[in-house]
């Protein structure tokens, strides 16, 4: 072998090297970064099913957190304006709700008349709902 050949192994061997510890590093990076994506994937699920947001550690964390309470705001505009008497919720929710009632017939036949949930009474289940939410939150305040 040639003094030549020697050297060219020699380098070879070293970037060699050198590369079986970038990639070891970069691993230990990629698994560090798996766990962290699992951790934050966790915590949103915990998140959804508590129905809370809590705060994980560093940027990934804060980001997560102003994801969720983004996320948070629009849900809670959407059920405010879903649960809002108006023309909007009039015109979608009219028509929407009825149940059967039953008659006779002129010849003895029963049969089930379908009749609307008047508008004042959808009114007055938002109200309720409205109320309920307002109460659980100001109870969970309290505790």
């Amino acid at each position: 072998m040639t003094d030549h050949e020697q050297a060219t192994i020699d380098r070879l061997t070293t970037e060699l090297a050198a590369t079986r510890n970038t990639n070891a590093r970069l691993n230990r990076r990629c698994q560090k970064a798996e766990a962290a994506a699992r951790s934050a994937v966790e915590m949103v699920e915990k998140a959804e099913d508590d129905g809370e947001i809590r705060i994980a550690g560093g940027s990934l964390g804060r980001a997560i957190l102003a994801w969720s309470a983004s996320d948070a705001r629009k849900n809670l505009a959407a059920f405010k304006d879903a649960l809002t008497a108006s023309g909007e919720t009039k015109r979608e929710y009219m028509g929407e709700f009825s149940f059967g009632f039953p008659e006779f017939g002129e010849d003895g036949e029963e049969y089930t008349r379908n009749i609307n949930v008047p508008w004042t009474t959808i009114k007055e289940i938002m109200a309720a709902i409205k109320n309920r939410a307002r109460t659980t939150q100001q109870q969970g305040s309290n505790q």
